[in-house]
């Protein structure tokens, strides 16, 4: 055999052995990147350590009865029972205190009459543990609610098209009950609808496009401060925006037990479950 074919097959063989050596490499180590993963992924369940979310393309969240993943609007789940409400709280103005004449009305009540958001931050209208006095947040609190349920605005729709300060005041409300109740699920309610012809006749700036605009930058705020977000106002209003005549209790502002019943029927079917 000539010196170059001997040369030749060396040559080969060497090529073959680094093949074989390449392929074995990677091999090796995609199987090594796999077994970190997974080590990785079973070490944060353990533990309880949050992972980017941008790793698997998913946000992390709480656990959750509806199956969603963001806060924000609450998509429908099945019905809650009584029960779920045992720990439940209810805070706002007049449309909130009118849940205390609805017979099947869920949850504690606190609630104050004619109050907008800036004065709800500030109004002692409420006897606390202590002897003292306090607001409806400082009072709803001492029951260790497990869930929040918030409805403010219509006061202040109702002279105003410039939402930026009450969304301001809502937001210090929210982080202000993150103090004093850092478990609790917190539900930001949509202010519902008014009748056309309080809309028309009434000396008032609640039209249809200014509640739904006041509504979706409550929905916004809800997002940016991990709160929830229930839009009752959809399942009160007719295709133009407006509540039906049968559901007001008065002029067109306030509702009766009838819209209740409505409001609370989509707040058992829109719940979140830890």
């Amino acid at each position: 055999m000539s010196e170059n074919n001997q040369e030749k097959k060396k040559t080969k063989k060497k090529k073959h052995s680094a093949g074989r050596f390449i392929g074995t490499f990677f091999i090796t180590l995609f199987a090594l990147c796999a077994a970190g993963a997974v080590f990785l992924i079973l070490t944060a369940e353990q533990f309880n350590l949050t992972l980017p979310g941008d790793w698997f393309n998913f946000t992390q969240t709480p656990d959750q009865g509806t199956g969603q993943n963001q806060y924000g609007l609450v998509e429908e789940s099945e019905r809650a029972d009584d029960a779920y409400f045992d720990d439940a709280v209810f805070i706002g103005d007049s449309l909130t205190h009118g849940m205390t004449a609805y017979p099947e009305h869920l949850g504690s009540i606190y609630a104050v009459t004619g109050i907008q958001i800036s004065t709800a931050l500030m109004s002692d209208a409420y006897e606390l543990e202590n002897g003292g006095k306090g607001t409806a947040v400082d009072a709803a609190a001492e029951q260790n609610p497990g869930k929040i349920y918030l409805m403010f605005g219509t006061n202040g729709v109702n002279f105003t098209t410039d939402y930026t300060e009450m969304i301001e005041d809502y937001t210090i409300m929210v982080q202000h009950i993150r103090q004093k109740c850092p478990d609790a699920i917190i539900y930001i309610q949509s202010i519902p609808p008014v009748t056309e012809g309080y809309a028309t006749y009434v000396q008032t700036k609640m039209t249809p496009d200014h509640i739904q605009e006041y509504n979706s930058l409550l929905l916004k705020m809800a997002e940016e401060n991990q709160c929830y977000f229930l839009d009752t106002y959809s399942v009160l209003c007719t295709e133009s925006g407006y509540l039906p005549q049968k559901f007001t209790s008065d002029s067109g502002l306030h509702i009766n037990n009838d819209a209740y019943d409505v409001m609370f029927d989509y707040i058992r079917r829109h719940t979140i479950k830890k």
